[in-house]
């Protein structure tokens, strides 16, 4: 295939010499880059969502302790049949 020149001629096809549309848009507008300046907003809501995680996560963990605390200290209540038998 290379022999042939079909290599080249479907390069030529596909890729052709001439600077395509995005090239021209790109050099038309310079080089752009991200700075961290400009990322700040991302990172905040990142903090935030990692801060809100962290408050529920505690919240679950305070419920669940005192509940199991809870659990452990009060006398289960009397069913109406075990008060009837007591009487």
């Amino acid at each position: 295939m290379q022999e042939a020149g079909l290599i080249d001629q479907w390069l030529k096809m596909y890729f052709p010499a001439e600077k395509n549309n995005c090239e021209k848009l790109k050099s038309s507008l310079g080089e752009a880059r991200a700075a961290l300046e400009d990322t700040t907003g991302a990172y905040v809501v990142l903090a935030a969502g990692v801060g809100a995680a962290g408050l529920v996560l505690g919240a679950e963990l305070a419920w669940n302790t005192a509940r199991t605390l809870r659990k452990a200290f009060v006398k289960p209540k009397l069913q109406h049949t075990e008060v009837r038998a007591q009487l």
